[in-house]
């Protein structure tokens, strides 16, 4: 639930972002059956009961172009955006076996639909999965991204785990802080791909400051070259996005067990 709640807020503040002068934002929920036609053209994506979640805006809107590109891993239209948040969408709602569909006509805001698969099993549905345990630590976490939702997400979970945590907006602000309050720092969660400093030029300044520094790289790929390469120059660990709570309670674990 976590993981779609991340998707809807993406699409969300895509949404905000398409409205500068203000707008209308609409979101509905229903549910849906698919027949073979309505998925003929589909990939991996099976007849029968969805949960739709429609998001519609009354912004811009986008053109063919970028209506063929807008879920490609850093393709983005904003000034400052790292054309990661709808890539991470599309990520999710995949693994969750969904899909998702946008329309959208310049001057016509956008509308997305997502299609998740329904629970049939109303016993099934009523169950409560339990999360995996994780192990909870102690120590402060500089958390490094310049997308609100990650680092806002990032904070909750280590939080949950008993981390104190320290918040940068990007690049520039890490590298400061870090020099301020180094001394009280057990860890560095790094974004790879931010605008203005990227996660290396972080990684190479923390390091200049402090050789010992331990710090997690991440990114939304499961394959980076940029994280494999600060991997081979002493990076601590990696953690792929969107973050998963035992996944990343485990990784700073480890990191600050050794």
């Amino acid at each position: 639930a976590g993981q779609v709640q991340q998707a809807v807020l993406n699409i969300c503040i895509n949404a905000r972002d398409a409205m500068p002068q203000g707008g209308t934002l609409t979101m509905e929920t229903e549910n849906s059956v698919l027949g073979p036609e309505d998925v003929r053209t589909l990939v991996d994506i099976r007849p029968g009961a969805f949960v739709r979640i429609s998001i519609s805006d009354t912004g811009v809107g986008m053109d063919r172009e970028t209506k063929q590109h807008m879920f490609d891993p850093f393709f983005t239209t904003k000034e400052k955006g790292t054309g990661l948040g709808l890539s991470l969408v599309y990520g999710i709602i995949k693994k969750h076996r969904g899909f998702i569909q946008a329309y959208s006509e310049p001057g016509k805001g956008s509308m997305f639909r997502v299609h998740l698969p329904a629970c049939e099993d109303a016993e099934e549905c009523g169950k409560t999965e339990q999360a995996p345990a994780a192990t909870a630590g102690s120590g402060t976490v500089l958390v490094v991204d310049d997308e609100p939702l990650i680092r806002s997400l990032a904070r909750d979970i280590l939080k949950r785990y008993g981390y104190e945590v320290i918040i940068a907006e990007g690049g520039a602000q890490a590298v400061e802080m870090y020099r301020q309050f180094g001394e009280q720092i057990s860890v560095v969660l790094l974004d790879m791909v931010m605008p203005e400093m990227d996660g290396r030029e972080v990684f190479r300044s923390i390091r200049e400051l402090d050789p010992a520094a331990k710090i997690i790289v991440s990114s939304g790929y499961s394959h980076d070259r940029d994280a494999d390469y600060l991997l081979e120059q002493g990076a601590a660990g990696f953690v792929q996005k969107p973050y998963r709570m035992v996944e990343l309670a485990n990784a700073l674990s480890e990191v600050l067990a050794r």
